[in-house]
C-alpha cells in the first residue's frame, strides 16, 4: 500500500473512533459527512477532505484520539 493509502487508511479509522466515541451511527456519520464534506462516502473523499472532516469531529465532540493525525 502506498504512503498515501496508509494515511487514507489512517484517517478513515480515526473518523470511525470519533464517531464511536461520541455515540454516531453510520446514518448520522453519512449525514455529517455529507453537511460537511458534500459526499456521503468516506472512500469518495480525497485525502485533504478526510482531514477537514476528522477536524471538525475532533472541534464537535471534543475526541482527543491520535490515530490518524501525524505527531510532530
Amino acid at each position: 500500500m502506498s504512503r498515501v493509502g496508509l494515511w487514507r487508511a489512517a484517517r478513515v479509522r480515526a473518523i470511525h473512533a470519533a464517531c464511536r466515541d461520541a455515540g454516531i451511527d453510520d446514518e448520522a456519520r453519512r449525514a455529517l459527512q455529507v453537511q460537511v464534506i458534500g459526499k456521503p462516502s468516506l472512500k469518495d473523499m480525497a485525502l485533504a477532505e478526510l482531514d477537514r472532516l476528522l477536524d471538525h469531529l475532533n472541534q464537535a465532540t471534543g475526541y482527543k484520539g491520535r490515530a490518524g493525525k501525524p505527531q510532530g
